[in-house]
């Protein structure tokens, strides 16, 4: 894999636009664990090529129900994450201050969203017409995730695409302008949620995850009552001195 740029200026638009700065200390990821975390928003978040399958196998992807069943059973504190979560999250990746789709100061952002969430079912093997997939990126070095939460009984989702250019194994055509090494854009869309229901989750054909994330650096119980313990001898020992 190429060396990707982890290590830039971020203005991230949302209603209220704010800027970040992103480097390889705002987040903590380690290949071998199903998530990653961002030291920004104090959130560890599944991968969704983890939430995608719950573990599994690819094609396995996870119906709503079954999701649901998992949020309500696991013991590891893994939930749906808020819509504030879910908006803070998108704008965290944008990395184009004109938000303009397709661009090759996006193309930052949507490398370093593939490399923590690495790739979803779609485009392996062959394509209904005969196309070559590439592990995850079509004939053409695409591919894209479509990625949500679940509040209200709404799925608010939008859409963030990828050209494989940060990777040896794929193949970007010449006459792609959106991959080609000379431009290498990428693409996040922040205002237009595809609208997808729910039905999505699960479609061994489309990539579409849910975004399952939970605090980080909570302390449990115990450790709490110890540290207020630890906090009441040291403020007594100041008042006898």
């Amino acid at each position: 894999m190429k060396k990707i740029l982890v290590t830039f200026i971020a203005v991230l638009i949302s209603t209220s636009s704010h800027a970040s700065y992103i480097s390889s200390d705002n987040y903590t990821s380690d290949v071998n664990s199903a998530f990653w975390t961002n030291n920004d928003l104090s959130l560890d978040l599944l991968r969704l090529s983890w939430s995608d399958t719950l573990g599994g196998e690819i094609g396995e992807q996870k119906t709503l129900a079954e999701i649901e069943t998992y949020v309500a059973n696991n013991q590891e504190g893994w939930r749906w994450a808020t819509v504030n979560e879910f908006i803070n999250v998108v704008n965290w990746f944008d990395t184009d201050s004109n938000n303009v789709g397709w661009s090759a100061e996006q193309n930052i952002g949507t490398n370093l969203f593939i490399e923590l969430n690495g790739l979803g079912s779609k485009y392996h093997g062959l394509g209904a017409e005969g196309e070559v997939y590439q592990s995850g990126y079509d004939h053409e070095g695409y591919t894209y995730w479509q990625f949500g939460t679940f509040s209200n009984s709404v799925f608010t989702d939008t859409w963030i695409a990828d050209f494989g250019d940060q990777f040896d194994s794929v193949t970007c055509p010449v006459w792609s302008a959106h991959c080609n090494s000379t431009v290498n854009e990428g693409y996040l869309d922040l205002n237009s949620p595809w609208g997808w229901s729910t039905y999505a989750l699960g479609f061994e054909n489309y990539n579409v995850a849910p975004l399952l994330v939970r605090a980080t650096n909570v302390p449990e119980p115990t450790q709490i009552l110890l540290l207020l313990g630890i906090a009441g001898l040291g403020i007594a020992r100041l008042k006898r001195s």
